[in-house]
């Protein structure tokens, strides 16, 4: 169906945000679901203006595919997608292991 790993991200960034809206949506201030793929975790964190809720995030980094991010007023959670289009193998369940 897919010929690589990005041309997944516009459908599981469509499922990632309606999941997190459903599970979330009521008690979060907001709830955002970006392509990170292409810059480390810290750059997201600081252009969201989130230094604050992750005093070491200058270390966070990491490149996942995709990251939710549910603001609280106290707190901000973090939900990572790593997208394969193929079969899954213990060294990516260890990557995304590795990333939480």
């Amino acid at each position: 169906m897919y010929k690589n790993e990005i041309e997944m991200y516009p459908d599981i960034m469509r499922w990632l945000e309606k999941t997190l809206i459903e599970r979330f949506g009521k008690q979060s201030k907001k709830i955002l679901v970006l392509d990170t793929h292409d810059s480390d975790l810290c750059n997201f964190i600081i252009q969201l203006k989130f230094q604050k809720f992750f005093p070491e995030f200058s270390t966070y980094k990491i490149r996942q595919d995709i990251t939710g991010f549910i603001e609280y007023g106290n707190k901000v959670d973090l939900v990572f997608v790593e997208c394969k289009n193929t079969f899954l193998s213990l060294s990516h369940l260890s990557q995304l292991i590795g990333y939480s």
